[in-house]
């Protein structure tokens, strides 16, 4: 006969619960503690007793188990049962989160907005939207017995009664972790490897993570939240930092969005090797070009490289696509610097089609980056209008151009 005093938790069998096997304590010690024993489901107080898991969670307590459900069958309430039957096993799933065996699935919004998964968004228990301004926070909550007893319908003061025990045997939850010097030569705050814990990260992941962004240096705490709770692939981080092996570029490249861990890591590697400001490398990674083409520049100007890049950028923002015969031009007339904005060159493209518009027979209008580059040589609008007028549809017929209207 089974004992009556004694009930095993079923093991969850779902593939988030077949991990490793957790015990309730971390030494293979069973674990103890007293536990109000209510005869009601609205009694707010109890008669205190012992329970005790054991390290193959059964539980044991004083009751005549058996005899206590022949009761429950005919109206009777003992909360053990439900603790037994229900928030033992909550406790058992819930161990993974608080010894971060396991990790939500935060998403970032933007540098101070995390969000909660919806699945695990409870009105009146998560903030608003599920929204905290840190992941440590975001994290936190998800681990709170007040939620963890919401997300598995138990009663919230048996597993936090539980948590505490279990707490005097782990360690605090949301204590201060060290994690040993060599883990904590990989972070690059003082306190990292605690803000680290606090946000869901075990000190023992830190090396493998670091090993994802080789730049010899100690990574900022944002780049392992961001890579804990982002998609970029260690493989693709790796082939990006080859050219730029710098830990703050390290910890910007974990937060971009998705659409970009499946560009080319070595182009962008490559536009972030010129040491551009991060949207502009965004902007050169999303228009395609061959990030060889500032070094052909400069070959064809005489320009520096750095010159080289920053014009190509500055023209690719303006949504503009000189060729190397473009800057040759340029160089020829002086032109390095950009002083012209998107918004300028749109209006100078609406003034063109009106004055085309009455364009004698066979002249031909020119394209965006034409009416730019001549804007850009002529220096104002009138005597940019006055060129195309005349018939100057790309920027090396401005030479003869120039000339007649000297020689006039």
């Amino acid at each position: 006969m089974v004992d009556g005093r004694r009930a095993a938790v079923a093991a969850d069998t779902s593939s988030e619960t077949s991990a490793e096997a957790l015990r309730p304590t971390p030494h293979g010690r069973p674990l103890t503690l007293q536990i109000d024993c209510r005869t009601s489901p609205e009694a707010r107080k109890g008669q205190p007793h012992e329970i005790t898991l054991d390290t193959d969670w059964t539980v044991h307590t004083p009751h005549d188990l058996d005899a206590e459900r022949v009761a429950a069958a005919f109206g009777a309430y003992n909360s053990c049962l439900t603790l037994i039957d229900r928030t033992v096993p909550a406790f058992r799933i819930s161990l993974h989160l608080l010894t971060r065996g396991w990790r939500s699935h935060l998403v970032r919004i933007r540098p101070d907005a995390w969000r909660i998964p919806e699945d695990e968004f409870i009105p009146g228990c998560c903030r608003p939207h599920g929204r905290f301004p840190t992941a440590a926070k975001a994290a936190r909550h998800l681990r709170s017995g007040r939620h963890l007893a919401a997300v598995h319908d138990v009663p919230g003061w048996q597993l936090e009664a539980l948590i505490r025990a279990a707490e005097r045997e782990w360690g605090s939850w949301e204590g201060i972790r060290d994690g040993g010097p060599e883990i904590r030569s990989l972070v690059r705050e003082s306190n990292g490897v605690t803000e680290l814990w606090r946000a869901g990260i075990r000190p023992e992941e830190i090396p493998g993570m670091a090993s994802c962004a080789p730049v010899g240096e100690p990574l900022p705490v944002a780049f392992y939240i961001g890579l804990a709770y982002g998609r970029a692939r260690p493989g693709w981080l790796q082939r990006v930092l080859a050219h730029r092996p710098d830990p703050d570029v390290a910890a910007w490249l974990v937060t971009l969005e998705d659409e970009h861990f499946e560009r080319s890591a070595e182009d962008l590697g490559r536009w972030l090797a010129f040491g551009l400001p991060r949207n502009d490398t965004l902007l050169m990674l999303d228009s395609e070009i061959d990030p060889v083409l500032p070094f052909r520049i400069a070959w064809a100007t005489d320009w520096s490289v750095h010159a080289a890049v920053r014009s190509l950028v500055a023209w690719t923002r303006v949504g503009c696509e000189p060729s190397l015969e473009d800057f040759a031009a340029l160089a020829r007339h002086g032109v390095l610097d950009v002083r012209l904005t998107r918004d300028t060159v749109d209006e100078m493209c609406g003034a063109v089609k009106r004055l085309l518009g009455r364009r004698r027979q066979g002249q031909h209008a020119p394209d965006r980056t034409q009416i730019a580059l001549i804007r850009a040589v002529l220096g104002n609008r009138t005597e940019t209008l006055n060129a195309i007028h005349a018939g100057v549809d790309h920027i090396t017929r401005l030479d003869a151009y120039l000339r007649a209207h000297e020689s006039a």
